[in-house]
């Protein structure tokens, strides 16, 4: 919430954190087994959190992040 909607943080640390996140995400993804039917949802509040800052951060600072081709994470 505070990344999103602080105008003064520096855009370069929005994106450094889209990316940290991401990679959370990522690396959450690549770890979880198909075949594991345990699945439960307090086992994956972790990376619900983790899309929902990702999405938060991406709705409120789209024009930032999509002004120019810099920008773009």
């Amino acid at each position: 919430s505070f990344l999103a909607r602080a105008k003064f943080v520096p855009l370069s640390t929005v994106q450094f954190y889209l990316k940290e996140l991401s990679k959370l995400a990522h690396k959450y993804i690549d770890e979880s087994d198909e075949n594991n039917l345990t699945c439960s949802d307090i086992a994956n509040w972790a990376f619900y959190s983790i899309c929902q800052a990702l999405f938060y951060l991406i709705s409120f600072r789209e024009t930032d992040l999509t002004a120019s081709s810099k920008g773009m994470v």
